[in-house]
């Protein structure tokens, strides 16, 4: 009897411990996912007197296939020589080099895009002063963003 018992608390320990490690792995899949997922496409710049890159990635929403990305820029820019670069990551290349205007900021910029991630870079120039909010989406621009002028 005492044979049964020790066996049966050696199968109970095999368990626990399988079942804890199947925990772990659980923990250590979410922690990764959190780790790696892309910001928000949906970026209000903190500074614009300073270069910001950040990385992007289609959602679960976006249009397979749309081959594009879209970008509104809205917002408010002291000098117009600000601009935002919009790349591929691999290989690196430039898809878009989007112009700012100085002034009141309103527009949607367009291009071909043809990868699920892309690296954006907010360069600055001379800007020192205001604020820009940058949307973008991997497909041609939605109808709530309005009659926009394209570039």
């Amino acid at each position: 009897m005492s044979r049964v018992t020790g066996l049966l608390k050696d199968i109970a320990r095999v368990i626990a411990i399988f079942i804890g490690g199947a925990i772990g792995l659980v923990i250590l899949l979410f922690v990764y996912l959190d780790l790696t997922k892309t910001p928000d496409a949906d970026v209000q710049l903190g500074r614009v007197d300073r270069d910001t890159t950040f990385y992007i990635g289609k959602s679960e929403n976006d249009h397979e296939g749309s081959g594009r990305i879209s970008l509104l820029a809205t917002g408010l820019l002291d000098k117009s020589d600000a601009s935002v670069l919009i790349e591929y990551t691999k290989p690196p290349a430039t898809a878009a080099d989007c112009k700012l205007s100085a002034g009141p900021v309103d527009r949607i910029y367009g291009s071909d895009f043809y990868d699920n991630r892309a690296k954006v870079t907010y360069r600055h120039g001379a800007v020192k002063h205001g604020h820009l909010r940058l949307r973008f989406v991997f497909a041609y621009p939605p109808e709530e963003w309005g009659k926009h002028p394209t570039k």
